[in-house]
């Protein structure tokens, strides 16, 4: 059996819901209503509706792509690099099927720490690393290409599902205007 790790009590499983849950809902709810009882067409009340669907995504696609430039921006200002040595591969399964790696490496504290990923199985890599966050690390030392392609892939998704959004709400636009 190996070694037990110990996890504090809560950090498992679902959160719980935020006790203003019901706003969002309200509200979407009051608009639609509200359009249905202006004389607006279904169509404005299904954009209305139907709106939030595309939003969602939206604000999560940005949002996370925003904290994949924030990690790699702050690997690009103050990341340190420590090599590393292959301790053993791992067969993925699944939908990212393939190797898996993980790399043993000391960071400038003395403490070793390893690094998890898809990596091309090389015997030695340089990890870079965030000293103020160990968990932001990457295999190499290039950032500019993947600052460039998050922020293009984030925008790119986020403007796509937002122009969605736009076109869905174009009816409730034109119901408003009268």
């Amino acid at each position: 059996m190996g070694p037990v790790r110990e996890e504090p009590r809560g950090s498992r499983g679902r959160r719980p819901w935020p006790r203003w849950w019901w706003v969002p809902l309200v509200c979407s709810a009051g608009g639609a209503v509200g359009l249905g009882a202006g004389g607006a067409g279904g169509g404005a009340v299904l954009g209305w509706l139907a709106c939030p669907l595309l939003l969602g995504p939206a604000a999560v696609a940005v949002l996370g792509g925003a904290e994949l430039v924030r990690q790699g921006w702050a690997l690009r200002a103050r990341g340190a690099v420590a090599p590393a040595r292959l301790v053993r591969t791992y067969a993925l399964h699944g939908e990212d099927t393939g190797e898996g790696c993980v790399y043993v490496y000391v960071d400038d504290r003395g403490l070793a720490r390893e690094w998890r990923g898809r990596a091309g199985a090389a015997e030695q890599v340089e990890i870079l690393y965030d000293p103020e966050d160990p968990e932001v690390a990457r295999p190499g030392r290039s950032t500019t290409a993947r600052l460039t392609g998050t922020g293009a892939l984030a925008l790119g998704v986020g403007g796509l599902l937002l122009f969605l959004a736009a076109m869905v709400l174009a009816p409730v636009v034109r119901a408003l205007r009268g």
